[in-house]
């Protein structure tokens, strides 16, 4: 019967800990994004990103506002994502695997005076990510690159 207590309450800490609300700081710092924390699963435009997790903004040719606009579309295509905060200079994205259902962050913030693109992509739960968080914002990199609206 305790065996059975003790299993059940180790169940609904995992289970607990997969579906936690993010525990890495979200929204926008002073100069773009938040940094990441000292796990690989993150990147971040961030100048205060360490060489692991740093990545370049996204510079931006043309409009801001047309640059900000064709990057919620091609979220918005991506398999798994959901805007879940839109404004004129944040959005906050979340992207769910397809097997195991993780969810990562995504935040852009936009900064049309230096016509820059900070964006920041963060695993919620686990230490590893394979890859995965830097593959997509270089994949939407590439893409807004190939639609002209970043250099």
């Amino acid at each position: 019967m305790r065996l059975q207590k003790l299993i059940t309450a180790a169940r609904q800490a995992l289970v607990s800990a997969l579906l936690a609300s993010p525990a890495v700081a979200l929204g926008q710092s002073v100069e773009g994004v938040h940094g990441c924390p000292p796990s690989p699963n993150c990147v971040s435009s961030s100048p205060q990103a360490d060489d692991d997790h740093h990545i370049l903004p996204f510079h931006i040719e043309g409009p801001p506002s047309v640059a900000w606009d064709t990057l919620k579309k091609t979220l918005l295509a991506q398999e798994g994502v959901a805007i879940a905060e839109d404004t004129d200079v944040y959005i906050h994205a979340t992207a769910t695997s397809k097997v195991f259902r993780f969810v990562d962050d995504i935040t852009f913030k936009l900064d049309p005076e230096k016509r820059l693109i900070h964006a920041r992509s963060a695993s919620r739960v686990g230490y590893w990510d394979f890859g995965v968080n830097r593959k997509r914002i270089e994949a939407l990199r590439k893409k807004l690159v190939q639609l002209g609206v970043i250099g």
